[in-house]
């Protein structure tokens, strides 16, 4: 619409040679082209209307231009084949139109500047047009207000963006950090366990062979003992089983010689021998006799002796023997009760590392379902923040329709300086007219008068200009209100899912120290 309404001050400036003869119709047909007739509504076309009833009369100024008639309506052709390329234009007007020159150009050799230097009088209107302008000067000021304060809010939602996402940049690491420590443990208290449980296996294979060199050296021990028993006791007895033997052979060896003797006494006796010889010998044999029974009595005593000892011996054997069986039966006993407390001690320690295993299993799955809800938890942060770079990208896109509305009021903003400056030249042109122009312009006779009519269509067109002006203007300040007060809301918007995000990412901190704390108890 902006560019509608330069391009069509743009025309009328350059037509500058065109003049009105008409009063109100003039004011009409100008008002009308400056809205470009699409932009009319009926309270603009009762205007009109209101305005086409009033009839001036042309100044003697006026009627001397009446040979340029031709090029007026060759130039009100041009116009009126604008007026129906609108899509609004109206065909009800019979009225013959004929262009008005710009009211902000150049005000030489034209008859609208003799019609506007008459304004000057009029105090009332010139301080209405003042106040106008000095309120949408305010109005502009305002604007200008809003918008800065839209871009610091931007500025500001742009610093917490960035916040957010280092925040959940540096939460994911902590996560990812969190995660590797998690498994590391995890890997840590796998080979701890199977280390444990080869450290156990090789002191159980150790005490077995230590329990089975100890019986081995047990056993041998006894055997070597029993051993060297019997044997001294088989050497003692059969020493003693000879010396009875050879004791025996002798006492019969002395008996025969005993008998021989007793003959050989007896022959000799018979026998015609000296009785002095047979006394000796006799005498010779009573005394080996007596020998050789002091010798069977000492033999008797060694005997009984001997059999003493080996009753002793036999004694000793079977105490041996009783004593071998009892340590048989205590070998036994202890074999036993030391497999019974290997089997005890094995199952204390088996349950022991059941339970061990059991925990370590709880542990684990434990650690796997927290691992799974991290996983979750990270699968729904990532999800977060894909939907927050979609609404960073929105809001992207949001910004750069705000650069362009923007830009929009900054050249709306040019152009209404453009429109305030040639109002203030036009009102300098008008105070700054001399009465010798004015008189020139409109000379005082007793036959002339002034004709008050041009000033009232002048008038009238300024008000129309500026009831256009002014309407455009609540326009776009409405256009503008509505965009900002949009921005706001998803400002707010992203502000409170930003929050609901932080409220989120705390309590995720706070259940992985939790979880943290729990596994630290768990492994201590």
């Amino acid at each position: 619409m902006f560019n509608n309404l330069k391009g069509l001050v743009k025309k009328e400036g350059t037509n500058k040679s065109c003049r009105s003869d008409c009063g109100s119709t003039d004011g009409r047909v100008s008002y009308s082209r400056f809205l470009g007739e699409s932009e009319r509504t009926d309270a603009d076309i009762a205007f009109e209307r209101r305005t086409s009833s009033v009839q001036l009369q042309p100044t003697s100024s006026v009627t001397s231009n009446h040979g340029r008639i031709n090029d007026i309506t060759e130039s009100n052709s041009d116009s009126n084949v604008f007026q129906n390329k609108s899509p609004t234009s109206k065909e009800t007007d019979n009225v013959k139109l004929l262009k008005c020159t710009n009211p902000f150009g150049e005000l030489d050799d034209s008859d609208c500047g003799s019609v506007m230097s008459s304004t000057f009088r009029l105090s009332t209107e010139t301080s209405d047009i003042q106040s106008r302008c000095q309120r949408v000067y305010q109005m502009a000021r305002n604007y200008k207000i809003k918008y800065q304060q839209l871009v610091e809010a931007y500025k500001v939602m742009e610093s917490e963006r960035n916040n957010l996402q280092q925040l959940l940049a540096s939460h994911q690491t902590k996560t990812s950090k969190s995660v590797d420590e998690m498994y590391k443990k995890l890997e840590l208290d796998k080979q701890t366990k199977d280390e444990l449980e080869r450290d156990f296996r090789q002191l159980l294979l150790e005490k077995e062979e230590i329990i089975k060199s100890l019986r081995l050296q047990c056993d041998q021990q006894n055997i070597n003992k029993l051993r060297s028993e019997l044997a001294d006791s088989k050497l003692s007895q059969a020493a003693l089983q000879e010396q009875v033997q050879c004791l025996k052979a002798q006492f019969y060896n002395n008996s025969n010689t005993e008998e021989t003797g007793i003959q050989n006494e007896f022959s000799n006796k018979l026998s015609v021998n000296t009785e002095s010889n047979y006394i000796h010998h006799s005498n010779e044999i009573i005394n080996n006799n007596n020998e050789q029974s002091n010798e069977i009595k000492s033999l008797s005593c060694q005997l009984e002796e001997l059999n003493k000892k080996l009753a002793d011996s036999e004694d000793i054997r079977t105490r041996l023997d009783k004593e071998v069986n009892e340590l048989k039966s205590t070998l036994a006993s202890t074999k036993s009760e030391i497999n019974t407390t290997i089997i005890s001690d094995n199952q204390l320690n088996n349950e022991s590392i059941n339970s061990e295993l059991i925990n370590l299993k709880s542990l684990n799955s434990e650690l796997t379902i927290q691992l799974n809800d991290y996983q979750l938890k990270i699968e729904h942060l990532e999800s977060i923040q894909i939907e927050q770079l979609k609404q960073i990208n929105l809001m992207k896109s949001e910004l750069n329709l705000s650069k362009t509305i923007k830009e929009e009021n900054d050249h709306f903003k040019i152009y209404y300086d453009s429109l305030l400056n040639q109002i203030k030249q036009l009102k300098l042109n008008i105070f700054n007219l001399n009465n010798e122009k004015l008189i020139e312009l409109y000379p005082i006779d007793v036959n002339d008068s002034i004709n008050f009519n041009d000033l009232e269509n002048f008038k009238l067109f300024i008000e129309l200009l500026l009831h256009d002006t002014f309407k455009t203007i609540d326009e776009l300040k409405l256009i503008h209100n509505n965009e900002i007060n949009n921005l706001l809301n998803q400002f707010n918007e992203l502000q409170s899912k930003c929050n609901d995000k932080q409220s989120i990412i705390d309590c995720l901190q706070s259940q992985l120290v939790i979880s943290q704390s729990n596994e630290q108890n768990n492994y201590y």
